[in-house]
């Protein structure tokens, strides 16, 4: 992943002390591109954590992350392009690889 930076932030001190719990911030401090990477990076952290992604989906969810019909994402099951577990839900590994191999 690549990050490109430029420019400095003005951020209130609770604003940073909610990104970064343990930073010492005085009042209106001007951060730098490295504060900001590092905030990024943790704000990231913490939406990873809030919203795990499912190891399975439905056909509607799948439909959805593939920007495709239901009923095309049904097809594909018929047609062995996606294998439905015993819930009659995709892995969501098989969704991960169709989205790697659109961008090929």
């Amino acid at each position: 992943m690549q990050c490109k930076i430029e420019g400095t932030m003005t951020l209130t001190p609770e604003q940073v002390q909610r990104v970064m719990p343990r930073a010492e911030v005085q009042p209106a401090a001007t951060i730098t591109e490295t504060d900001v990477l590092r905030i990024a990076t943790r704000a990231v952290q913490i939406y990873a954590e809030s919203h795990p992604r499912p190891a399975h989906v439905t056909m509607k969810d799948a439909a959805e992350m593939l920007t495709l019909s239901r009923q095309t994402v049904s097809k594909m099951v018929k047609f062995g392009t996606f294998k439905l577990n015993k819930c009659g839900l995709i892995p969501i590994l098989q969704i991960d690889a169709a989205l790697a191999s659109r961008e090929r």
